[in-house]
């Protein structure tokens, strides 16, 4: 109605019938105001809106109640007569409602003669555009309506912003704003949307108010219900700070892995000396810590190398002696080893060592043989292995047969690239490594040298020591035997302090309460005997002799740990001796709805122990779990074999052990439960220290506990 009104006012003759008719059946409301802004007529959907019967002729509209004081309806109304032209606006009223009003003017031969006034209810689609606003604000986003000429048909406050554009945009070409930033227009995706009706996600980053930006644009089409595509929205989203944050974690990510990288090579790397330590430490013999350091070398587990050649200084002598060679003497032998070698499982490094020592055991003749025969004077400068003695780092050479200085040697071991690694120790030169691979023809690295390195530090000590311990053997056994026999007098010493009272205490006890108890048990017996089933006596007896029973294991207790622990070592398998504990009480893990889960290592096999014992130990560790998990839950018991010990693992799900506690774990007396000595684990500490072994735990609290128990697979 607005088109017909605006553009053809010329045409309206107020007094003529149709147009009285259309005025009173108009749902809009209309208002008919004279030049001088007397009211003409208001039809009744005026009224109705506005809660009028009437409204007085000739009342001037700015009188009109509330149109008179809303801020602005007098002015359009003055510029729609002004300048003889359509006004149009939304005011809100002051009960909340929004009307979108239009001034039309209304012409009689060409002259002005009064406006018409289209009222029209817009209430719920303002506050559908206020909310749409509100929401669009709350997002951080830049949001454009183009049409098919890439004309701006709306823009949210967020893109006026984000690209400093002026009110003045809307209606003009969407490359005008973007014209000096090229890279949005290249990868435009708007004519995609526009061709193809589908929705495009695409990333463009340009230069925005002096700083690189990176944008995440949406397009999508708006079809009209034949499905044609008549406007496409894009949303712009700034996602610099997302990007920098992905390329920063990226980088991040990148130094993480590096880091790791380098951290798991460190790991083995300290893994492969604590072990190679360990396994230097348990022997004494010179000539079979050689063999382990120089099986170390060449062990694929360790780094890597085909040969090893250990040459040592003789100060008596002052020459640099060959005294020791690990590896293959042609590819077939290497072959014949690295095969047998490779149908082996090795679990750890010092099964490797053990593996590989085996494995080489008759291939070491030639390589020794060579180096059996290689002497240099300690002053004799010019020779390669004098030069690297003195040397404080490891050297590398290649092309070593067209070398005036490394051709000698070269030619000795048979090697055109090798390279040599100073032995020191305590500061002084002990000897020289020599390592290549002769086989492989692998390059000779710098990590490899690194890993090699560290190991000589450890082989150095080792060769030290051999040869101190040599000259001080005797002295060392006599300060041995002393040493032990003062330690075993120590220990017995404090035993026999703590005993002593323990002792006074588990004789009087025995004396004052076993006999009163066998009294009362038997007199309870007699009782229970004679009671008729189901009466109270019967109960009370039941009741006393269950607690009678239980003072009797008190006393076991405290008698048990008053004597001496010896264990009656035998042979015997030690998962037989888990899977009997666990079937003994196997009723009581039902009754507290605790599942049992067994994890045992089919390889221990027998182990050297007192069973019955070693049996006390577990059923100890069995029955306190069962207390810690009151409300049910699961008891792990792992077993394993490793390096010359058996690992036992019992782990539950209970509470925990509380901090206070830790301490007095393995303390006599000490316990957190209504019943019991607090013997239990006290017992259990004197049994596996008893078995040359030891007990230790770790506790998270609500999660559960495990005790940890070492043993020697064989006792001495």
């Amino acid at each position: 109605m607005e088109i017909p009104l605006r553009n053809k006012t010329h045409e309206l003759p107020t007094d003529s019938h149709w147009l009285s008719a259309i005025f009173e059946n108009m749902p809009l409301g209309l208002l008919l105001v004279s030049r001088d802004g007397s009211i003409v007529r208001a039809n009744d959907s005026f009224l109705k809106a506005f809660g009028c019967d009437s409204v007085e002729k000739k009342q001037l509209c700015e009188k009109l109640e509330p149109w008179g004081s809303i801020e602005g309806f007098c002015k359009r109304f003055s510029h729609c007569i002004e300048k003889i032209a359509v006004e149009r606006e939304i005011f809100e009223l002051p009960d909340g409602r929004f009307f979108e009003v239009i001034f039309v003017p209304v012409k009689t031969n060409e002259h002005l003669t009064s406006v018409l006034i289209l009222f029209e209810d817009v209430t719920s689609d303002e506050i559908a555009t206020q909310r749409l606003d509100a929401i669009i604000e709350i997002f951080d986003e830049a949001i454009v309506i183009l049409d098919k000429d890439y004309k701006f048909v709306w823009a949210n406050n967020i893109f006026k912003r984000m690209f400093t554009a002026k009110e003045d945009f809307i209606g003009k070409a969407c490359y005008s704003i973007f014209k000096d930033k090229e890279d949005f227009c290249k990868s435009c995706t708007v004519r995609d949307s526009f061709e193809k009706g589908i929705q495009h996600l695409c990333y463009q980053t340009t230069v925005l108010k002096g700083k690189a930006k990176t944008f995440e644009i949406l397009t999508g089409p708006l079809k009209n219900k034949t499905g044609e595509v008549i406007q496409v929205v894009k949303i712009i989203r700034d996602v610099s700070d997302r990007e920098r944050v992905v390329n920063v974690l990226a980088n991040t990510k990148e130094r993480l892995e590096n880091s790791n990288v380098q951290l798991t090579r460190r790991i083995d790397e300290l893994a492969m000396l604590m072990e190679l330590s360990e396994a230097l430490q348990v022997v004494d013999n010179l000539d079979d810590n050689l063999h382990i350091f120089l099986t170390a070398v060449t062990a694929h587990e360790g780094c890597s190398f085909n040969r090893a050649f250990l040459f040592l200084v003789d100060k008596r002598e002052k020459k640099l002696v060959g005294r020791y060679a690990v590896g293959p003497s042609s590819p077939e032998e290497a072959g014949r080893i690295w095969s047998e070698l490779a149908s082996k499982k090795v679990k750890s490094f010092s099964e490797a060592l053990t593996t590989y020592q085996m494995a080489m055991a008759k291939g070491d003749i030639e390589v020794n043989s060579i180096i059996q025969n290689l002497k240099y004077n300690i002053d004799d400068r010019e020779k390669l292995l004098i030069q690297a003695l003195d040397s404080a780092t490891p050297q590398t050479y290649t092309d070593a047969f067209n070398n005036e200085v490394t051709r000698e040697f070269a030619k000795s071991i048979k090697s055109d690239s090798f390279a040599t690694v100073p032995l020191f120790a305590m500061g002084r030169p002990v000897g020289v490594l020599v390592v290549d691979n002769i086989i492989t023809k692998a390059e000779i690295t710098d990590i490899n040298l690194k890993s090699v390195r560290m190991l000589a530090g450890h082989a150095s000590l080792a060769i030290e020591r051999g040869i101190l311990t040599s000259k001080i053997a005797d002295q060392y056994e006599k300060l041995q035997s002393t040493y032990k026999k003062l330690r075993e007098n120590q220990e017995l010493l404090l035993r026999t302090e703590k005993l002593s009272a323990i002792g006074k205490l588990a004789a009087q006890m025995a004396h004052e309460i076993r006999n009163p108890l066998v009294s009362i048990g038997g007199f309870a017996r007699n009782i229970a005997k004679h009671a008729p089933t189901g009466s109270s006596i019967l109960k009370g007896a039941s009741i006393i002799l269950e607690e009678t029973n239980r003072l009797e294991d008190i006393v076991d207790d405290v008698l048990s740990y008053s004597r001496s622990i010896k264990p009656n070592l035998k042979n015997y398998p030690l998962n037989s001796i888990i899977k009997r504990t666990i079937e003994m009480i196997e009723d009581q893990f039902l009754q507290a709805n605790i599942t049992v889960e067994l994890d045992l290592d089919r390889n221990i096999g027998e182990v050297s122990l007192d069973p019955d014992q070693i049996r006390q130990v577990l059923l100890n560790l069995f029955k306190n779990s069962i207390s810690a998990m009151a409300e049910g839950g699961k008891l792990s018991v792992k077993a394993i074999s490793m390096g010359g010990f058996i690992w036992i693992d019992v782990s539950d799900t209970g509470t925990g052990i509380q901090g206070d506690n830790k301490k007095k774990i393995f303390e006599p007396f000490f316990t957190t439960k209504s019943l019991g000595t607090g013997l239990g684990l006290s017992i259990s500490y004197q049994i596996i220290e008893a078995h040359q072994g030891m007990i230790w735990f770790s506790t998270t609290q609500n999660k559960g506990t495990t005790f940890h128990i070492k043993l020697p697979a064989k006792l001495g």
